[in-house]
């Protein structure tokens, strides 16, 4: 299991090798009686695959053409099949702004990467990009503790990033996924303050939500550091994300100050006493671990009448493309690293991955051109398969959030 530093996409409860459909209905149940449902929770709970096989010698299902400019996932599919959909990585200087076109079927018309239900008609979807503000990250050592930042020309809000157990704050400007989240918060017109924990052996973070907690500390000084600088205005709000060890210190740390908001990556947060800061959940479907402990914390904000959201990125097709969008590869190298993997049989039939890809063994038998790429191809194998990976599937979803809490 890696643990990244650095309306609703997947969730089909349980759809792929994650908690069964009817154990997770059953944890919701427990967790929820008598708190009035799980309004914040994804809404595609509610979405089907493709109906049931066909018979041995039945009439081949009729198909219908999506099209998609600007993207991937086009082709012939039946009615009622779900279809997932890839923007192309955008161009230098831009973001992916939003779908056009058909957007009757499509689940997000804001995402990147969304599903659709194939109606019985034709589907023409294009992807659009636009301009955006971009910042490059510069590092700076304050309080002896090393402090990665990015900020644009302008901004109305600050977002503190908390690493994994394995990871750096600068990481958050290295992987391709949390550079993307990078990318798009700074666009949307947020800074981003990316921290290295004060344990730099362990790289932990130490989890007292109040007293003497040097990281606390750090952060609180790092702050006043940028407000005395006049890099933050007076007022400007703040949120903490953080994945993993760093999600259940992003909420010490979204209460201590406190933050308008929070946004926890695979782990509960272990929700200090007292705790009503808006919070989304951001878990992925085969990391199970958390899960439950997750959800009780959901409910219990819901309980208390404090904001919060709970989405699961579900385990996601392949692409051709997929590979695109790390830094450096072409797609012509992105088609040859897709052909390896199906080719060996690390795909089934429908470019999911068979197995896990921390275990399936596809890093030894990769070809020596893509040798510098294993990190690279490894992240996005492990989203696919939807492990405890940071992903940027759902950045709009938490900007959205963010921007809701001023």
């Amino acid at each position: 299991m890696v643990v990244d530093p650095c309306p609703s996409r997947h969730r089909s409860l349980g759809r792929r090798r994650g908690i069964p459909a009817a154990t997770l209905v059953l944890l919701t149940l427990g967790v929820a009686a008598g708190l009035g449902g799980l309004a914040g929770m994804s809404a595609r709970a509610a979405q089907s695959p493709a109906g049931k096989a066909p018979r041995p010698g039945a009439a081949a299902a009729r198909t219908f053409a999506l099209q998609v400019a600007g993207g991937s996932g086009a082709g012939d599919y039946p009615a009622h099949a779900l279809v997932h959909v890839w923007a192309d990585p955008p161009p230098d200087g831009s973001i992916f702004d939003r779908w056009t076109g058909d957007l009757e079927p499509l689940i997000d018309r804001y995402a990147a990467h969304t599903t659709l239900v194939m109606p019985a008609a034709k589907v023409t979807l294009r992807a659009v990009f636009k301009r955006a503000a971009t910042c490059l990250p510069q590092n700076e050592t304050l309080s002896g503790i090393e402090v990665t930042r990015c900020f644009p020309e302008r901004h109305s809000g600050v977002i503190f990033l908390f690493h994994g157990g394995e990871g750096t704050g600068a990481s958050f400007f290295f992987w391709t996924e949390p550079r993307q989240f990078v990318a798009d918060a700074a666009a949307a017109g947020f800074a981003l303050i990316a921290f290295d924990s004060v344990d730099r052996e362990h790289r932990t973070w130490q989890l007292k939500a109040q007293g003497d907690n040097p990281d606390l500390q750090h952060v609180r000084a790092v702050l006043a550091a940028f407000l005395g600088r006049r890099l933050i205005a007076r007022g400007e709000p703040v949120y903490a994300l953080g994945a993993g060890s760093g999600g259940n210190f992003a909420a010490r740390v979204a209460q201590s100050l406190p933050c308008k908001a929070a946004a926890i990556f695979f782990v509960p947060g272990f929700l200090p006493a007292g705790y009503a800061v808006p919070t989304i959940w951001l878990m992925a479907q085969n990391e199970v671990r958390g899960q439950p402990q997750a959800l009780a914390a959901y409910t219990r904000l819901l309980h208390d009448q404090v904001p919060a959201k709970f989405e699961i990125n579900d385990a996601s097709p392949v692409f051709q493309q997929r590979f695109h969008r790390i830094r450096g590869v072409d797609p012509e190298q992105s088609r040859a690293i897709y052909a390896f993997l199906k080719e060996k049989r690390y795909l089934d039939a429908g470019d999911m991955l068979a197995q896990d890809p921390e275990t399936s063994g596809w890093e030894t038998a990769l070809p020596e051109r893509f040798a510098k790429l294993r990190g690279g191809i490894r992240e996005q194998l492990d989203v696919c398969f939807a492990l405890a990976r940071f992903y940027s599937d759902f950045d709009t979803r938490i900007l959205d959030f963010f921007n809701e809490h001023r």
